[in-house]
């Protein structure tokens, strides 16, 4: 019985298909259109946002993010939220630091993209006394070392 109502199911859709009524088309992956085009890297923690973009150059210059600390020599924390959006799947962006002589500090290291390659937002704290300044270089999908934004504790 079954194999007969699949022969005849198999014989109405050739049927259609010499008709010329059938057209097989393959299904794309949601997000893969996004990915890794027009890819951006943000700090969101305070207005305006700092955003860059993997069209703007190296060199975009730096966005200032103030701390306000009096000059007391004692430490204080700040704190930046990052992430990311049209990174490359399965990626992870990262923040590279420096101070104000261009001593490496440290790494900043995002999330990993999600199915919709977006880098959920994350925050890191910053330490510094007044008068300290930190430089904040952006690496995700085609885009190395880029200048992001500064924190200066003043």
């Amino acid at each position: 019985m079954i194999k007969r109502v699949l022969s005849r199911l198999l014989v109405g859709v050739l049927a259609v298909a010499s008709m010329g009524a059938v057209t097989l088309v393959a299904a794309q992956p949601a997000s893969a259109y996004a990915c890794g085009n027009n890819s951006r890297v943000y700090e969101t923690s305070r207005q305006p946002w700092s955003i860059r973009y993997d069209n703007q150059p190296v060199n975009a210059g730096y966005d200032a993010r103030i701390a306000d600390v009096p000059n007391d020599g004692q430490v204080y924390v700040t704190y930046v939220r990052l992430g990311g959006a049209n990174l490359a799947p399965s990626s992870t962006p990262r923040w590279d630091v420096f101070n104000s002589g261009g001593g490496y500090i440290g790494v900043l290291e995002g999330t990993k993209t999600n199915s919709g390659c977006v880098s959920n937002e994350k925050w890191f704290p910053f330490y510094g006394t007044a008068g300290d300044v930190y430089y904040v270089n952006a690496t995700y999908t085609g885009m190395a070392g880029q200048q992001h934004f500064t924190v200066n504790f003043i």
